[in-house]
């Protein structure tokens, strides 16, 4: 990797191609490479097009985004706006968003959330393209307040470990047999959740609601 890096650098190219660099090395290998490709780039000044399906490393390496699906830009443009706020579901959900519902827009800046069986405030104006609705699993909350608004009774229909987190499916008590909702968090925040009270409250901040639209 690093003698291919070498050979289009020594070219001095007006433009790089990076495609998948990292996916043939190890979890250390690929961190070690990232700094090193990082500090390379902070030097050239040419343009570079890095092609990877690893959202993170995206992330870490480059400063505008460009979502592609069949050929076709579903977005473009700086990555923190686009994990923000996707433009269209497949966007969303290529950028890893795993909870999408159709939606439809209520009075009092409110969006009906018909998957979830539940109507939520947003912040943002509600556009007439509007087909659904969605919020990343990190971004899910957890409170104690039933009456609180925006919050969904949910219970847990499994409970997915990593080393260094917990997935959780949930079920909305308003919707049941339909679509989960997937909340990510620490261990901590698990062991700390599991030991309460049932179902658990969880709160969809309105900061973190994004509305879409199907391209």
């Amino acid at each position: 990797q690093r003698v291919a890096l070498a050979r289009a650098l020594v070219l001095e190219p007006e433009a790089l191609l990076l495609d998948e660099p990292f996916s043939a090395l190890d979890n250390h290998l690929r961190s070690e490479m990232e700094k090193e490709l990082l500090e390379v780039l902070s030097a050239y000044n040419g343009v570079t097009l890095l092609v990877t399906h690893n959202l993170k490393e995206s992330y870490r390496i480059c400063q505008n985004l460009m979502i592609l699906e069949g050929g076709r830009k579903e977005a473009y443009g700086r990555k923190e706006l686009i994990f923000q706020q996707p433009p269209t579901k497949t966007a969303a959900q290529l950028t890893g968003c795993k909870n999408l519902s159709e939606a439809r827009a209520h009075p009092d800046n409110t969006v009906q959330a018909l998957d979830w069986g539940c109507v939520l405030k947003v912040n943002q104006m509600i556009p007439d393209s509007l087909t659904h609705v969605g919020i990343r699993g990190h971004h899910l909350e957890f409170v104690n307040q039933p009456a609180t608004e925006n919050v969904l009774p949910c219970r847990v229909v499994s409970a997915v470990d990593s080393p260094y987190q917990v997935t959780l499916n949930l079920a909305p008590e308003s919707a049941p047999g339909t679509c989960l909702l997937q909340a990510e968090m620490s261990k901590e925040q698990w062991n700390q959740l599991k030991n309460g009270p049932f179902p658990l409250l969880v709160y969809f901040n309105p900061e973190h609601i994004f509305l879409t639209e199907t391209a």
